[in-house]
């Protein structure tokens, strides 16, 4: 699988094929850019995972 995710702890970039660091939580994977992050983020998904919408932000305002 190719592709760009964003490791949910430190919010980087991370290369989904070459993710140094891939776990799953809830049925759902999540890729890492280092072990340390994947560790935070199994320890305390909830912490990472925001389940409030994004805010519209100013520049979605001037879309409509």
């Amino acid at each position: 699988m190719s592709g760009i995710a964003i490791d949910p702890v430190c919010k980087m970039e991370v290369k989904i094929d070459q993710a140094p660091a891939v776990g799953e939580y809830e049925g759902k994977s999540y890729y890492f850019c280092m072990q340390g992050c994947k560790d935070s983020f199994l320890a305390e998904p909830s912490k990472y995972l925001d389940s409030t919408p994004p805010k519209k932000g100013f520049f979605n305002f001037l879309k409509g």
